[in-house]
């Protein structure tokens, strides 16, 4: 018998709504699978940030399908301030 190939995705991609000066909402917009060599990935976008800026997140499928990635204490934070400066440049 042959292995079943996994098909699930490897990263969830996201763009960042900015909220206010330090705070942004994060809306999930599609998804990516590394390639093989882990050289390169191929993404599957349903919407198209107008700033054209994408976040990608592993998915850890380990800890639930339906999981978000967790994050270190403050992680979520700083990953938040750093995507709503990203947006005002």
């Amino acid at each position: 018998m042959s292995e079943k190939k996994d098909n699930r995705p490897s990263h969830r991609a996201y763009q960042v709504i900015k909220i206010s000066k330090d705070k942004g909402k994060w809306r999930e917009i599609g998804a990516g699978w590394l390639h093989r060599d882990m050289a390169g990935m191929t993404m599957k976008l349903d919407a198209m940030p107008v700033d054209g800026k994408v976040i990608l997140r592993a998915i850890d499928w380990d800890a639930g399908e339906e999981a978000e990635p967790e994050l270190a204490d403050g992680q979520a934070v700083e990953l938040a301030k750093y995507a709503a400066e990203t947006l005002t440049e």
